[in-house]
């Protein structure tokens, strides 16, 4: 069900994503809010639609791929079940969108203090319970550092860097966060590895600056990858800076 936690994270997360762009130096193309032609057009056929301008894209096409791509296979709804946590939620969606919902799943464990193997289950809910309030910064922290470290290792990502931590803190700011801090360090956990009958997460991860090409072994089955965090993932596991 889509709740008002999830409206009002999609809200802020599409004041982000921007309106329609083609730049001729994006290997995505056409790209209406965040949404490429290529992940629309997937989407489409999936409900046995003909394939159609993503600039026409409408409303509810946008919202259904956002809740269903990034919301419930980042795990965004098992966090505002909680009533400390509808913040954390609001940060961890953004950087779903932003990173890919398996980086992101690992910042939110790093912030929380749990194994960080980018599946957020049982393990790193109840750790986010435990921090409270304090993960929301914690989160916050861990995106900086990854965007730091990204535009350290690539110096030609370093002219989005400024725009990636203006977008971190407005969204900490939409949760609630003043200033960044972190929470103590906790005994590392993990969740166990889901089981057999679960489907795999099938991200669809779409950006505003710069979009990479989707290396096939990641690419997911109904969904094609592209975007800022596909570029983020690939250039990131490139430099080493995730697995």
């Amino acid at each position: 069900m889509k709740t008002a936690v999830f409206r009002n994270a999609l809200a802020h997360t599409l004041k982000e994503e921007g309106g329609y762009a083609n730049h001729p130096n994006d290997p995505g193309g056409a790209t209406m809010r965040g949404v490429t032609q290529g992940t629309y057009d997937t989407w489409r056929k999936r409900w046995g639609k003909p394939v159609a301008p993503v600039r026409g894209i409408a409303d509810s096409e946008l919202e259904e791929i956002y809740y269903r791509g990034y919301w419930l296979d980042g795990r965004c709804n098992l966090l505002e079940s909680d009533a400390l946590l509808p913040g954390l939620a609001v940060v961890h969606f953004d950087s779903c969108v932003n990173a890919g919902v398996t980086q992101a799943g690992k910042l939110l464990q790093r912030a929380v203090g749990v194994a960080a193997d980018g599946r957020v289950g049982p393990t790193t809910i109840t750790a986010a319970r435990a921090a409270g309030r304090g993960a929301i910064p914690a989160l916050v922290n861990q995106r900086v550092r990854f965007y730091q470290d990204l535009a350290r290792s690539r110096p030609a990502l370093a002219v989005f860097l400024r725009g990636w931590l203006l977008r971190v803190n407005r969204i900490g700011a939409a949760a609630g966060v003043s200033a960044a801090a972190s929470v103590a360090a906790r005994p590392v956990a993990a969740d166990p590895a889901p089981p057999a009958a679960v489907a795999p997460s099938r991200p669809v991860v779409v950006g505003v600056a710069t979009r990479a090409p989707v290396p096939p072994a990641i690419r997911p089955g109904w969904y094609k990858l592209g975007g800022l965090g596909l570029a983020l993932y690939a250039l990131a596991r490139g430099v080493g800076i995730i697995s």
